[in-house]
């Protein structure tokens, strides 16, 4: 059976979800195999070309890839959520003795910072319900950053394995708010910009509140480190995308590519997920860095040292745990 035939009625049905959303002038047949777009009823003759064409979603590829791309992030990465899920709790539970042990530096410090993040969020929503214009369009409040500062902001107010958990997420999640100065997304209104550049310059501040705040075996443990990259993944594959489907905004260019990505056409956002791996390692590395000039991060466990389930403790760590389960 020829794929095609399943998935250009899928594709036929997508474009009559979202009427809203036109052919971009640049559109790319994707996937050389499928059938064209004549074949389900979107005419690429009246393509996005009107001044806010930056903000709004089009059919940059295909309705069938669109669709393709989703299948495959549901196959890849659900599993990968379950497996994470485990070893990440795996490593909560083998080090929950040592976390209690190491408590929050500077907790009133971290408090104000995060108070600071939430109201930058606040602002953001006031922004976006209240100014007229489609750089600013509500749906934007999807975007990973403001999502992100309110993981960061809830941290600074609670000493749970949870919270640090999500701080060390957060941390090796840097780079995001980095390329937002790299290469700005700005709003329209002035106030807007400057609210814009506050946030994201308290959100660079995670570094510092990360090495503050103890749980320093994450820094050696591959899953915590790499399990924001997965999450972030989903989170655009399978939120953002039909956000900027059924509301015709391109949240986060998951429907139209920013000129750097149009490089790699229709295949500009496996690419970009690709790309976004390799700047998670960095991150990771930076975050690692970071832990090093603090004195926090802990040395390489060595093969010879005791093993708990899959993650290595050190000897140090376990003499410590004896010595506290012995003054209970």
């Amino acid at each position: 059976m020829n794929l095609a035939h399943v998935l250009d009625p899928a594709g036929r049905a997508l474009v009559r979800l979202a009427p809203h959303v036109q052919c971009h002038t640049n559109t790319h047949d994707g996937v050389s195999w499928l059938n064209g777009w004549s074949d389900i009823g979107v005419s690429c003759r009246s393509g996005v070309n009107h001044p806010d064409s930056a903000y709004l979603s089009a059919w940059y590829i295909t309705p069938q890839q669109h669709i393709i791309e989703t299948i495959v992030s549901l196959v890849v990465l659900a599993p990968l959520v379950g497996f994470y899920y485990r070893k990440c709790s795996e490593g909560l539970r083998a080090h929950a003795v040592q976390d209690r042990t190491e408590k929050k530096r500077f907790p009133v410090l971290q408090k104000v910072w995060g108070g600071l993040l939430l109201l930058s969020v606040v602002l953001q929503v006031w922004f976006k319900w209240n100014y007229n214009h489609v750089s600013s369009h509500p749906a934007y409040l999807a975007q990973p950053c403001h999502v992100h500062s309110v993981a960061m902001a809830l941290t600074a107010f609670s000493d749970a394995s949870w919270s640090r958990g999500l701080l060390h997420v957060s941390a090796t999640l840097w780079w995001g708010p980095f390329l937002a100065f790299v290469a700005p997304d700005l709003p329209a209104s002035a106030l807007e910009v400057v609210v814009f550049w506050i946030q994201h310059t308290l959100m660079l501040c995670i570094i510092i509140a990360r090495v503050l705040t103890g749980s320093n075996w994450m820094y050696r443990d591959f899953w915590w480190n790499t399990v924001g990259y997965v999450l972030l993944t989903c989170y655009h594959f399978w939120f953002l995308a039909p956000v900027s489907l059924v509301t015709g905004i391109n949240v986060a260019t998951m429907m139209v590519p920013p000129d750097p990505l149009e490089t790699f056409g229709a295949w500009y956002r496996p690419a970009w997920t690709v790309c976004c791996g390799l700047l998670h390692l960095f991150a990771v590395s930076v975050v690692n860095g970071a832990a090093a000039m603090a004195g926090v991060l802990p040395a390489k466990p060595r093969r010879h040292e005791i093993t708990n389930g899959n993650i290595y403790v050190s000897t140090a760590e376990v003499k410590i745990q004896q010595s506290l389960h012995a003054n209970l």
